[in-house]
């Protein structure tokens, strides 16, 4: 009997066998490696594209700026977070905003602008004829908030019909604000107050300003809450394009930094 100890063996022949091996092996089971590399990729991207287990969201985040940039180009940023931000685009009205990556959107202005696109597509004269009556106020085009919030901490974009006026026709950004706030924002017979904290225009000719709301008076006669709150305003065209940011004013402090990167995003082309 040969009681010399075994020849030792290397990690690659451990896992694979000696040569031919691991091919006899792969025809046994009635596959190939190639088959299992191709299955292998194809998992990976399956992985990438599902952000399984935050894979995605981590490279993204790890990669050097270079490649960041190039995702963004790329608009990866509108599905996974680059940073602590997901962006939103749309393309048919033509404007894009940063939001909080935890956020989600309101289904309730997705379904209202869906309907009022289908009312748009009829062919139906007397629906045709009703739209084309129907008086053009503010219209929502997207909201977003925290999942299971409230009103008090959101983020929304409205469009309104603003024939021949320019923002500069409203005066220096403080006066503009200041009017938008007292016929807009908190009208005498609304119950609320705002008040104005800072006023600027930007370079690309937005006005941006920050001010608080104090909301009417509850039923059970304690003071409303109040919010402190962001507001760009654009227009283009004949289009005025508003984003509002909300925020309870006792969490403003660990809320600003974020906040004030999401105003600073936004962009009408």
């Amino acid at each position: 009997i040969d009681a010399s100890p075994p020849a030792p063996v290397d990690a690659a022949t451990y896992v694979f066998g000696k040569p031919g091996e691991f091919q006899r092996d792969m025809e046994a089971m009635g596959t190939s490696p190639r088959r299992l590399a191709a299955f292998g990729f194809l998992g990976l991207g399956i992985a990438l594209a599902g952000d399984l287990f935050g894979v995605t969201d981590a490279l993204l985040n790890a990669a050097p700026e270079g490649a960041k940039d190039a995702a963004r180009r790329a608009r990866l940023d509108t599905y996974y977070p680059i940073g602590d931000f997901k962006r939103y685009i749309d393309d048919e009205y033509r404007y894009e905003v940063l939001y909080p990556m935890r956020w989600l959107g309101d289904q309730a202005v997705y379904v209202a602008r869906t309907q009022a696109r289908s009312k748009m597509l009829s062919t139906d004269p007397d629906s045709v004829l009703r739209s084309m009556k129907a008086p053009r106020g503010p219209a929502a085009l997207a909201a977003f908030g925290p999942p299971g919030g409230t009103f008090a901490e959101n983020l929304s974009v409205f469009r309104s019909p603003v024939a021949g006026l320019k923002l500069r026709n409203l005066g220096a950004p403080r006066d503009a604000a200041q009017k938008l706030l007292d016929t807009s924002v908190a009208p005498p017979s609304s119950g609320k107050t705002a008040t104005l904290l800072a006023a600027e225009e930007r370079a690309d000719g937005a006005y941006a300003f920050e001010y608080l709301l104090q909301l009417p008076t509850r039923r059970d006669g304690q003071p409303g809450r109040v919010l402190h709150n962001l507001a760009v305003c654009v227009i283009r065209g004949d289009e005025l394009f508003t984003l509002t940011i909300l925020c309870p004013e006792p969490d403003w402090p660990s809320r600003e930094a974020l906040f004030c990167r999401v105003a600073e995003s936004f962009r009408v082309y």
